[in-house]
């Protein structure tokens, strides 16, 4: 079973949804040989690492990792559960998808994320239609008026108003027959200490908040005038997480990758304004500090230019500054070369005006001049550089300050070319020789010790160890080659496995083989583990490799492997009898001695063939 919905149905929905005619509608693919090739939409790249296979209807990028099946290519590009991708695919193709029977529940019960949707919506529409047909509206109504909002924005966003008083919406509630405990699970009435509810919103406009697919996930509500808390979000539910949302996503989402750019702001008022002003792809956080998360999902947008955009304040500025560290690790590409280059810079940080919001400053000036400002916005590693000058000075023990600062996000950056040159930009602005520029970083990075340059070090760091090769070479055999599965088990392979990736992974399809079911699109759909997914998917599209993994081939890479984990551990046997002769400790010596001698009689086997 996968979520909600039986194997069965799943088998013919990947059977009959066309992989390469789903991915073809996000990515110009080229057939070469038995598979088609294209740039990632998941990171930006020039030159194709995309690989689908049609046989195998399974995906995988060779420059990011990402991989799968046709749902996790849908889950991944629209930022949807399995379930929810398994849906849509299910209406493009004309399969019926009824939803299955889990173990905890009975047939007729609707999951928990449905009921609290459904009554998401008729409180969106409740709250709507108290904003814009009843008299008890107006406060609400003439507030958003006056910051500047027409009513078809009001309508477009589903914008709300929550009277006062106590129990509005529960009243409401109660006359649709909504379980209290259901809605109070959904976050919008809250159980008082001595019994009974209360609505959680109230004399606030309400923000509707929806998810990709338009589905309202929770709310945000805002007072008419400076008392506290200004904003009220919605808790955390099972279909709400504010870590994982953005406002104004579901709107944006397809002007985001026509533009293949994206604004992203703090708050709802900031996109709305950008959204009315012809800023269609503008989104806000919610609540929340830039997550991994959110970047992801606009990553699968094709949002390769990301513009983060805040306040001028000091609050703004160290917002502003934590997310870099996101950006540096989920979306920037130092590895493309135009990177530095200040208008190229796939990242960049709009600090606007003293005394301006995106909200206050797009109403007074207009579209244009917000772009103009967009194009003067610095790039991510700049905007480190010149807001710690700024912060520290040029003094000596401020340019100390300012290495401190900028060590940490330069041992972040992945392209030894451009920690290069943005280790000699700052030694040259600051004035700090490069040599002592470059000690900083790589004691940030955890690096003890000097080296010649950077790009050798980056060097020493790739060189993979020759077990990680050998291990995944086992777990290609396995796949090229499943005869050989039933002699990998019998040998306890698995169990000398150091990488715990490829172990997972080996066990995963030794599972699979006994029962019978080996299909590539299956096995990747059975594995919970991302990089267990990733890496199965990575070697399976590798060139046919198939023809080269002969009987004799495989039991020798076995053999080998055997081999250097039987003299790697003779070694470490050797090192502690060493100890134990030092010590004197008989008794952990002939223990030691015991076992030495057992693997050598089992490698003396192994030779002979037994």
């Amino acid at each position: 079973m996968a979520g909600f919905i039986p194997d069965d149905k799943i088998i013919e929905l990947k059977n009959t949804a066309d992989i390469v005619g789903v991915i073809s509608d996000h990515v110009a693919l080229k057939k070469t040989g038995h598979t088609f090739k294209g740039l990632c939409p998941f990171h930006a790249e020039k030159t194709p690492s995309f690989t689908v296979s049609p046989d195998k209807q399974i995906f995988h990028c060779f420059g990011c990792g990402a991989g799968g099946d046709v749902i996790k290519f849908v889950q991944e590009r629209e930022g949807l559960s399995f379930v929810e991708a398994a849906k849509m695919l299910a209406n493009r193709f004309g399969v019926a998808l009824p939803l299955g029977v889990s173990p905890e529940k009975s047939k007729k019960e609707r999951s928990d994320r449905e009921k609290i949707l459904a009554i998401n919506t008729l409180a969106c529409d409740f709250y709507h239609d108290n904003l814009i047909k009843r008299s008890s509206g107006k406060k609400g109504f003439d507030y958003l008026l006056k910051r500047g909002f027409s009513e078809q924005v009001l309508r477009d966003f589903k914008l709300g108003y929550a009277q006062p008083g106590w129990d509005n919406l529960l009243q409401f509630f109660k006359k649709k027959n909504v379980p209290t405990p259901l809605a109070e699970k959904a976050g919008l009435i809250i159980l008082k200490t001595a019994g009974g509810y209360y609505d959680r919103f109230r004399e606030r406009v309400i923000f509707p908040i929806p998810d990709n697919t338009g589905s309202i996930i929770g709310f945000g509500g805002r007072v008419l005038d400076d008392s506290l808390p200004k904003y009220l979000n919605s808790p955390e539910t099972p279909v709400y997480n504010k870590s994982k949302s953005l406002y104004g996503l579901f709107a944006a989402k397809q002007i985001i990758r026509e533009k293949k750019s994206v604004f992203i702001v703090e708050g709802y008022l900031d996109a709305i304004a950008l959204h009315s002003h012809g800023i269609g792809n503008a989104v806000a956080t919610l609540g929340t500090a830039l997550t991994p998360d959110h970047v992801r999902m606009l990553n699968n947008l094709s949002a390769e230019n990301m513009f983060l955009v805040y306040d001028s304040d000091a609050a703004g500025i160290r917002a502003a500054e934590k997310c870099v560290d996101v950006f540096f690790k989920e979306h920037m590409n130092f590895s493309r070369r135009d990177v530095y280059t200040k208008g190229d810079a796939d990242t960049k940080i709009l600090i606007l005006p003293d005394g301006y919001d995106p909200d206050t400053y797009i109403k007074e000036f207009g579209k244009q001049a917000f772009e103009a400002e967009a194009e003067k916005a610095l790039d991510a590693v700049t905007f480190l550089v010149e807001t710690a000058i700024k912060r520290h000075g040029l003094t000596p023990q401020g340019k100390i300050k300012i290495i401190a600062d900028l060590s940490g996000p330069l041992s972040m950056i992945d392209d030894s070319i451009a920690r290069s040159i943005y280790v000699k930009e700052i030694a040259e602005r600051t004035g700090v020789g490069h040599d002592a520029v470059l000690q900083g970083v790589r004691k940030a990075a955890g690096k003890p010790g000097r080296t010649s340059s950077v790009e050798e070090m980056d060097q020493r760091e790739a060189l993979p160890l020759a077990v990680d090769r050998t291990e995944k070479q086992i777990l290609e055999m396995m796949l090229q080659c499943p005869d050989i599965i039933p002699d990998v088990e019998a040998r306890g392979i698995a169990g000398l496995l150091e990488d715990n990736t490829v172990k997972l992974a080996v066990d995963t399809v030794t599972a699979c083989y006994r029962e019978g079911d080996f299909d590539p699109s299956r096995l990747v759909s059975t594995v919970n583990n991302e990089g267990v997914s990733r890496l199965i998917t990575s070697v399976y599209l590798k060139e046919d490799q198939a023809g080269q993994w002969t009987d004799k081939v495989c039991k020798r890479l076995l053999n080998q492997f055997e081999t250097a984990k039987s003299k790697k551990k003779r070694t470490e046997l050797d090192k502690e009898i060493r100890k134990a002769e030092a010590s004197q400790d008989h008794e952990r010596w002939t223990g030691l001695m015991a076992e030495k001698q057992k693997l050598a009689e089992k490698f003396e086997k192994r030779k002979m063939g037994f």
